[in-house]
């Protein structure tokens, strides 16, 4: 059996091919404890999916905040980590535990 030659592609550590952005990520994580909302400790936040956020809520009335507080926490994010969004994706999440 002969070695046969094999493209190597280099990994991007920001980006995987699901599309998730993790450096962006971490800059979202650090600077979304500093967004002035009361429904900030009811969410979770998901993966960046291009310049789509996905936040995890529990409850329905927390998902109708998140999007309507959607274009202020863009212009947030924006401003201070530096992450073009193009929209927030709240998704209730049932915990079965």
């Amino acid at each position: 059996m002969i070695n046969e030659p094999t493209n190597l592609e280099k990994i991007n550590s920001s980006k995987n091919k699901i599309g998730y952005d993790f450096e962006n990520y971490n800059k979202i994580l650090k600077y979304f404890k500093e967004i002035d909302a009361e429904w900030k400790g009811d969410v979770s936040l998901g993966p960046l999916e291009g310049e789509v956020l996905t936040v995890y809520v529990e409850h329905p009335r927390v998902k109708d905040l998140v999007a309507f507080d959607e274009e202020r926490i863009i212009e947030f994010l924006s401003k201070k980590a530096n992450v073009q969004l193009a929209k927030i994706k709240p998704v209730i999440y049932i915990d079965n535990i």
